[in-house]
């Protein structure tokens, strides 16, 4: 199945965008075009307690085209409380202030 990890500890409470990771374990992102997609995420390492994978499926309808530093009209996802709701992640939804 096709995921994206998603870091808990690179989105900043009130940022506007969560933080992916990008593909090949090289790094982080906000903009879904360099966001990685992992087939077999591994217990440990790309979820854990300071990262989640969720399914592409699950995160597709989520993004939102928006604009955050360089980044401009790009997909990105919104670092909201009904985002974190859709994904699962009520201790996330109840620590975002957007």
């Amino acid at each position: 199945m096709s995921n994206y990890v998603i870091s808990l500890k690179h989105t900043g409470k009130s940022e506007p965008v969560v933080t992916l990771w990008r593909a090949n374990n090289a790094g982080y992102c906000c903009d879904i075009d360099r966001a990685g997609i992992y087939e077999n995420p591994e217990e440990g390492y790309h979820i854990d307690d300071l990262n989640i994978a969720r399914p592409k499926y699950m995160v597709d309808p989520l993004l939102k085209k928006m604009s955050y530093g360089d980044f401009k009209d790009r997909l990105m996802l919104p670092n909201t409380k009904d985002v974190w709701n859709a994904l699962g992640h009520k201790e996330m939804a109840e620590w975002v202030t957007n």
